[in-house]
């Protein structure tokens, strides 16, 4: 009887250990600042490791919302993306970037109506965001609009001197 109390006072003690060992791994938080670089470096694998670590934590808000969003973004999940970033265009602290990503993924799905009014709001509420300049300079081209395009690209590169990708689309402009 002795023995068998004291194998159940081991066991329980075991068991104490393993929860307080998965509570410790769940508690900590990921660096946000680390998920963003990864995203906007085309880190993807690192990415995924990042936003599966802070599920674990059980870790949440907007700014994590948004990367989530920006991830599937760059995985090429843009109808995925787009939806996330729907429900964030109205939140203060990303907003503009949330607009930027809606309207990026609205250029990729051919929806340009709803790409120039995002990429307007997100242009607007925050000139830095190159993207956007970039994505309503595409825009602009497919409606045919080219002193628009024009106009765009110049913005995103005055925000953003030498910037590839806007170069790379200014390029392709016309």
């Amino acid at each position: 009887m002795i023995a068998a109390c004291l194998a159940m006072a081991s066991h329980s003690g075991a068991e104490a250990k393993k929860k307080k060992e998965a509570q410790v791994e769940q508690a900590a938080p990921i660096d946000l600042a680390a998920l963003d670089e990864a995203i906007r470096a085309d880190r993807l694998v690192q990415a995924k490791t990042l936003i599966e670590q802070s599920q674990l934590a059980r870790q949440s808000g907007p700014m994590l919302d948004l990367l989530k969003a920006e991830y599937d973004l760059a995985r090429g999940q843009n109808d995925v993306a787009l939806a996330g970033f729907r429900l964030l265009v109205a939140d203060a602290g990303v907003g503009a970037r949330a607009q930027q990503g809606a309207g990026i993924a609205s250029v990729r799905i051919n929806r340009i109506d709803d790409a120039m009014g995002y990429l307007t709001a997100a242009t607007k509420a925050d000139g830095s965001l190159w993207r956007a300049w970039s994505a309503l300079g595409v825009a602009y081209d497919v409606k045919r609009n080219w002193p628009a395009a024009e106009a765009a690209y110049a913005s995103g590169l005055a925000a953003r001197p030498n910037a590839g990708e806007i170069l790379a689309n200014r390029g392709y402009s016309r």
